[in-house]
């Protein structure tokens, strides 16, 4: 199956004109934002997929301001994959949604409560998992 063009999609004239209006309201990362960075958003992601359906497409409430980092990779991550895989700082997946974070789901049995911790307790609870 061919996929349509994105202005068969719905990315026309008025989407453009729409965009630039969010971006310009906008125009931070809102994921850098919660990472506490300021990076410029380039893109308008469309928060949940509207997969053809206008109204959810024209939903402006569902309209996120992204970098191209966060729209390329963590936003379609989550979309195919239900999670970002984002490494913190901490050297943890960042997303809450990530099976390392859901022991009930099958990921990981450690309890970390992402507080400063040597490296070597984090690497021998890791292995050993201990608390």
């Amino acid at each position: 199956m061919t996929r349509l063009s994105p202005t068969a999609r719905g990315y026309d004239g008025a989407w453009r004109r729409a965009r630039a209006e969010h971006l310009r309201l906008h125009p931070w990362c809102a994921m850098c934002a919660r990472e506490g960075r300021q990076v410029r958003a380039v893109h308008v992601h469309h928060s949940i997929p509207h997969k053809g359906n206008r109204a959810v497409f024209n939903d402006r409430s569902r309209w996120v301001s992204l970098c191209t980092e966060h729209h390329n990779r963590d936003a379609q991550q989550v979309e195919t994959r239900g999670y970002a895989s984002r490494i913190g700082s901490d050297g943890l997946p960042s997303d809450p949604r990530h099976p390392f974070n859901r022991p009930e789901g099958g990921g990981s049995k450690v309890q970390c409560d992402r507080g400063p911790r040597p490296h070597g307790e984090i690497s021998s609870q890791l292995i050993s998992g201990a608390r």
